[in-house]
């Protein structure tokens, strides 16, 4: 069961039931299917979806949307200081990356470093220690420059 929705979580599949979901590790079990069977019954919708990736999951058989944004997945980990583990394709960072119009697929994904730019000036990234110490180092810095003996 494990594999099937770590396949379907690769590919932002969220609209099964349970049932359907059991029912693919029924037959993965009982060997009615594959893993590569799986992620080839899904690979139309996630390349549907994830427009801007299509010719990278068609050249990429098995690879999924999730293992091909796992960059971006680490930026977000690294910069919101959360469990990347947490981090699936319903994120909305991750899904704006990705999609940055929808599903239309006409604009084009933002540059890693304009990524980490907006994650670093994100209302999340507020909370994270490193901007803390950011906004405490830039305080020290102007009472010095001030004057006082801080």
């Amino acid at each position: 069961m494990s594999s099937v929705r770590q396949v379907l979580r690769g590919y932002g599949i969220d609209h099964l039931s349970p049932v359907e979901v059991n029912k693919l590790g029924v037959d993965l079990a009982s060997g009615k299917t594959s893993i590569a069977a799986i992620q080839e019954q899904f690979l139309p919708e996630a390349i549907k979806n994830y427009p801007l990736l299509a010719d990278r999951l068609k050249a990429n058989p098995g690879t999924s949307v999730m293992q091909l944004a796992s960059t971006a997945v680490g930026n977000i980990a690294k910069w919101l200081e959360i469990d990347p583990d947490t981090i699936d394709l319903t994120n909305p960072y991750l899904d704006k990356y990705l999609r940055p119009d929808g599903i239309a697929g006409k604009a084009p994904m933002p540059s890693m470093s304009d990524f980490i730019n907006t994650l670093k000036l994100s209302p999340d990234a507020e909370k994270t220690s490193w901007a803390n110490e950011a906004a405490r180092s830039a305080a020290t810095g102007l009472a010095r420059a001030m004057g006082f003996g801080v």
